[in-house]
């Protein structure tokens, strides 16, 4: 059975070390898909400023559902289809959490938080602000 391709292009501005960083990020989604292996891969990044990165091309709506599960403190944060998820790496810890459409978290199946619970206006590199 043959698989549909898709191709999106983006742009991406950032650091040179965070640039080298998502280079090395890609390999691991490339050469394992490649190979056939299977995982979750991460990258790890500073987002409070020093490490900023800018995505041209990407659906700024997604960031409602990444404030979220941002707000929720995972060592981890995973993209899946349709949402996010997240795990802590001190494994005492209960990985609950998730976003559905239109922004939700949940936490075991129970809506805790909606956003925007606010207007948001986006600026052009996709952040919001009040």
């Amino acid at each position: 059975m043959k698989t549909e391709k898709y191709t999106q292009i983006f742009e991406i501005t950032t650091s040179p070390s965070v640039m080298k960083r998502l280079e090395r990020f890609l390999a691991l989604l490339h050469f394992n898909s490649g190979f056939g292996h299977s995982g979750t891969f991460a990258m790890a990044l500073d987002g409070d400023g020093r490490e900023n990165v800018q995505v041209k091309g990407i659906d700024n709506n997604l960031s409602y559902e990444v404030d979220a599960i941002g707000g929720v403190g995972y060592d981890v944060e995973i993209a899946r289809d349709n949402s996010y998820s997240g795990v802590f790496t001190n494994k005492d810890k209960e990985s609950k959490w998730y976003t559905g459409q239109a922004a939700n978290l949940y936490k075991d199946g129970d809506l805790a938080k909606t956003i925007p619970n606010c207007d948001w206006s986006h600026k052009k590199n996709g952040s919001h602000e009040d």
